[in-house]
């Protein structure tokens, strides 16, 4: 009987061992797809806006020209710009805004400050970041 015990106990230390070895690297691939997924959003936006603008100028029509900030806020999206440091590989979304919604995949802009690119004072708001890239 003692040593049956002994072995379901080995056993459930075991098991946790790997859940909470697990859970980090979860949240990590987790969180670096979402990042991920708010860039290709960003950029798909970008990239369509631009194939509208081309397309109306083809047409002959006058079209307002808007921001890539613009653009992205009038598509529904919350992503207004990508912040990348090449250095050390840095790649993250911006998103209007800066609750834990916002700053969990990506960085948060102050809507009370000035715009990314307007004069003034932007203020963006960092989580943490998961430097993949370059050490050192």
């Amino acid at each position: 009987m003692g040593k049956k015990i002994k072995r379901i106990f080995v056993s459930i230390c075991i098991v946790t061992g790997i859940v909470l070895l697990a859970v980090p690297f979860y949240y990590h691939f987790h969180g670096q797809n979402e990042t991920d997924k708010l860039i290709e959003q960003f950029e798909k936006t970008l990239e369509d806006n631009e194939d509208e603008t081309e397309e109306s100028k083809e047409e002959g029509k006058e079209q307002t020209a808007l921001s890539q900030e613009d653009a992205a806020l009038l598509s529904g999206e919350d992503v207004i710009g990508i912040i990348e440091i090449e250095v050390i590989d840095i790649r993250y979304p911006v998103l209007e805004g800066t609750g834990n919604s916002q700053i969990r995949y990506a960085i948060g802009h102050m809507t009370e400050t000035a715009g990314l690119g307007e004069k003034g004072k932007a203020a963006e708001i960092v989580k943490a970041v998961k430097q993949k890239g370059k050490s050192g």
